[in-house]
């Protein structure tokens, strides 16, 4: 029998990729994909490592799912973020986010389901289309608590 916990994840997971694949086979050209990655900070989990995509929905606004690890404990976390984009000076470009968010032991034994919203700026690196970002959010669930993102998008 499968537990609650697993049929979530799965639900979660399963929205997750037809929500990406529906985006990008949509309306995304490949100059408007990009793929980063990222360093984690959450003052609950601690430090840990994340892949994420990045793709445009709409004039201002960006999907960005996210999938990272924690060291210590040893978490998945999956997000799925909205990113509304204000305008910035020359390279440098603010956004807001919302979205929402997935929480499990390295097992799965135990999954929490939320939300999240926060903040952000990008900026380009020289000439390049690469750009390090910074982000702050707090997350919205039983593993409640602040974090913190910083990378750089290729």
């Amino acid at each position: 029998m499968i537990s609650i916990r697993r049929a979530g994840l799965r639900v979660f997971t399963t929205a997750s990729l037809v929500t990406m694949l529906a985006l990008v086979a949509g309306n995304v050209s490949t100059a408007e994909a990009r793929f980063g990655i990222a360093g984690m900070y959450h003052e609950d989990l601690d430090f840990g490592i994340q892949g994420r995509f990045q793709t445009a929905a709409a004039k201002k606004l960006t999907i960005v799912p996210q999938f990272g690890y924690f060291f210590d404990p040893e978490v998945w976390d999956a997000n799925i973020d909205l990113h509304l984009d204000f305008k910035g000076s020359g390279k440098l470009n603010f956004y807001g986010l919302g979205g929402l968010n997935m929480v499990a032991d390295s097992d799965f034994d135990n999954t929490e389901f939320g939300g999240n919203l926060g903040g952000g700026f990008g900026t380009l690196l020289g000439d390049s289309a690469r750009s390090v970002f910074f982000e702050a959010k707090y997350i919205f669930s039983d593993a409640e608590g602040f974090g913190l993102n910083f990378g750089i998008m290729f």
